[in-house]
């Protein structure tokens, strides 16, 4: 039951807190180093933006077809850091095009009741940026493996595209 000796404490604390908490700043509430906010447009899709993956349809009769490439590569993300950011992504690379590895990218339209097949190349560099726990099972193979999902299917979800 609250009361108003619990109230005028809880009160108390709450306010010497936001006191001794006077002029900090929340590492997520400001941006670090200068960096200005919002001068990166966002990315649309296409050409200038985030690509979208050209199925080969002639392949296999009926159905839609597509090479992606999984690889390393650098983009600038703000014009304000010293230099390009080195990311894993993806390339669509389906009718011989050269890979042009994207942040977030290619997006593949698939159309309703038609088949897509996919084939998955990965070119991921044989060392890990990151410390691996080799004592986890498939861990302790020595190459970097990636994790194809599914966004926006008319699936449980479960298996809509987790992390």
């Amino acid at each position: 039951m609250s009361t108003r000796r619990t109230f005028l404490k809880s009160s108390s604390a709450a306010l010497a807190g936001a006191f001794l908490l006077k002029g900090v700043a929340w590492p997520f509430a400001q941006t670090p180093g200068g960096i200005r906010k919002f001068v990166v447009p966002l990315q649309g899709l296409g050409p200038n933006g985030i690509p979208v993956a050209v199925p080969n349809t002639t392949l296999f009769s009926g159905e839609d077809y597509y090479q992606i490439r999984v690889g390393e590569f650098t983009q600038q993300m703000h014009p304000d850091l010293p230099g390009p950011t080195k990311l894993w992504g993806f390339a669509d690379v389906t009718n011989g095009h050269a890979p042009n590895h994207r942040y977030l990218g290619g997006v593949i339209v698939a159309q309703k009741g038609r088949p897509v097949r996919m084939k998955v190349i990965n070119n991921l560099p044989s060392v890990h940026p990151l410390p691996v726990d080799t004592t986890i099972m498939g861990a302790e193979l020595e190459q970097n493996r990636c994790c194809i999902h599914l966004h926006g299917g008319l699936v449980p979800w479960t298996s809509d595209g987790g992390p």
